[in-house]
């Protein structure tokens, strides 16, 4: 009514009367009450049945609560609301009310309010679950997901809120305004990031997408004191912004998805397309009004938050096994550090002792001269048997040409002497397996920890250690067996924690890990013989085709 006065103010009282021509029979009918913009009073045949906030405009006070009212009424019935609105940018009667047979209006208002909590919950938990993936991974894609979840749950949970409670104007609908523009930023930000190459155009829409919310809050707290022509002006800008939006989505994902033929990339184009199209569909149809379920920019946008969460788990999971192999493979790197000092440190010992052994010879020879020329062949049995034993309680110099693989077998042959547990080992390896250090590393330690830890769970007659590891053509081959308990828990395929139960054992993930990079398998095998109950784990890795 405003629309031809320059600089009139869209902000005011009016009054909705509709007349309606009832059976003749009293019965009970229920009107749906949704959210009136900002107050109002109801009224049936001029009594009034129901309220919110004060429209009178020297009392005036703003207050949004959705739900229903009940009466009874028969034949020619009048119904009458004044509203009164000095506070926002809508007003009045926004969505038409559903009116009839109370336990049919009932039971629309409950499916529509169970929807709108399942959505507001869903993609509020989603949301919150990946703002903690990007503080714990710092993913990218986990917070930009995060800004597209939580403000859509923010922008589409004001009609379940309004079923539970009466609020303000101010600050509920200001942030739910800029949230639901936030949704489309934050589309358009993610988009540039998965797919867009850095350039001035790229940056200045970024910057666009980004400001618009902000101005749309400016614009939704100064309401009260706006004219109707800037109102109107807000209005058929926000109109461009869905457009450009959708039209940016749709065009970024497309062009730079050709030639891609990934489940990830043509999950993404379908969830911006449905996304894009519904935002595109939302302006060629302003008029829909969903009888159960949501506009095509809430449907449309679960789809959208459900599609990249789950890319977002998908690729956090990735992203946490990676940093769970870099974790493991530091350790070992500084691990191996610590073993290569102790093994200089014992080639130190054994050379010194090399040096006293040739300086002490000299004397056994005189000793065993002596006692033989005086007949004491026993003396003389037993005095050699002694040098003997001391000369056997050395450490092997090596096992293999491979420093990396050496020094761990330097190190695990000397911890199971000291835990008593028999280790056999056999190892043919040259200077230079293809394999990186780091890599075999990781394969040989897990290994070789598990085997130690296991036999020490047993009573030390039964422990014992196996290792087998040889380079044949392309493929590097590793088995080792050992005893243990018996006991082993197997969920899908995958070994437990002996360590900490209900938890994955992280050595054999890691062994399996480095031998996929590799495009080996690892296989175990448990059995039970004379020996008792025998773990067995045999590792293939194939060696990469530029070593040959």
């Amino acid at each position: 009514m405003e629309a031809g006065q320059a600089g009139a103010s869209p902000h005011g009282s009016a009054t909705y009367r509709l007349h309606l021509s009832l059976p003749d029979p009293v019965s009970s009918y229920t009107l749906e009450l949704p959210e009136i913009y900002s107050s109002y009073r109801l009224y049936v045949n001029g009594r009034q049945v129901a309220s919110c906030g004060i429209p009178e405009p020297e009392n005036y006070k703003p207050s949004i609560h959705s739900g229903a009212v009940t009466f009874e009424a028969s034949g020619n019935t009048t119904l009458l609301l004044a509203v009164s609105d000095w506070s926002y940018l809508y007003s009045g009667f926004v969505y038409p009310p559903a009116f009839g047979n109370p336990v049919n209006v009932n039971s629309l208002l409950e499916q529509k309010f169970a929807w709108e909590l399942s959505v507001s919950l869903l993609a509020l938990l989603l949301g919150l679950s990946q703002a903690i993936l990007f503080i714990l991974l710092k993913s990218h894609n986990a917070l930009y997901s995060s800004m597209i979840a939580i403000p859509f749950a923010i922008s589409v949970c004001s009609p379940a809120l309004h079923r539970l409670t009466a609020t303000g104007i101010v600050p509920f609908y200001n942030i739910e305004l800029f949230c639901r523009y936030a949704v489309y930023g934050a589309a358009v930000l993610l988009v540039n990031h998965l797919y867009g190459k850095r350039s001035k155009a790229r940056t200045a829409v970024s910057i666009t997408a980004v400001l618009f919310p902000f101005a749309a809050l400016g614009v939704s707290l100064a309401a009260p004191a706006l004219s109707y022509q800037t109102m109107n002006l807000f209005s058929q800008l926000t109109g461009i912004y869905k457009i450009c939006c959708s039209l940016w989505i749709l065009c970024t994902s497309f062009f730079a998805g050709i030639g891609e033929t990934t489940i990830k990339n043509r999950l993404l184009l379908a969830g911006t397309c449905v996304f894009a199209s519904a935002l595109a569909a939302d302006r060629l149809m302003p008029a829909f009004e969903p009888l159960r379920f949501g506009w095509f920019s809430e449907t449309a946008g679960l789809i959208f938050v459900l599609i990249v969460s789950f890319l977002v788990f998908q690729d956090s999971f990735r992203i946490y096994r990676e940093r769970i192999q870099l974790s493991q493979e530091k350790i070992w790197l500084e691990s191996q550090i610590c073993l290569q000092k102790k093994h200089y440190a014992e080639l130190s010992d054994q050379m010194d002792g090399i040096r006293t052994m040739r300086h002490d010879t000299r004397h056994h020879f005189t000793q065993l001269s002596l006692l033989l020329k005086e007949g004491g062949y026993q003396e003389a049995e037993n005095y050699l048997n002694q040098i003997s034993q001391e000369a056997l309680k050395t450490t092997p110099l090596t096992f293999c040409e491979n420093y990396a693989a050496d020094v761990l077998l330097r190190y695990y042959y000397t911890l199971a002497e000291d835990k008593k547990i028999p280790f056999s080992i056999q190892v043919r390896l040259p200077e230079q397996t293809g394999i990186s250090d780091g890599d075999l590393s990781v394969v040989l330690g897990n290994i070789l920890e598990n085997g130690v830890e296991a036999s020490l769970r047993l009573p030390q007659s039964q422990r014992f250690l196996t290792l087998n590891m040889t380079k044949h053509s392309s493929n590097l081959y590793i088995e080792s067996s050992n005893a243990f308990t018996g006991e082993l828990t197997v969920t899908d395929g995958v070994y437990g924690s002996l360590k900490k139960k209900g938890r994955t054992g992280i050595g054999l993930s890691s062994i399996r890990t480095t031998a996929e990079k590799y495009e080996g398998e690892v296989w175990v095998d448990t059995t039970l013989d004379g020996r008792g109950h025998v773990f067995t784990i045999r590792v293939v890795l194939i060696l990469p085709k530029d070593y040959f």
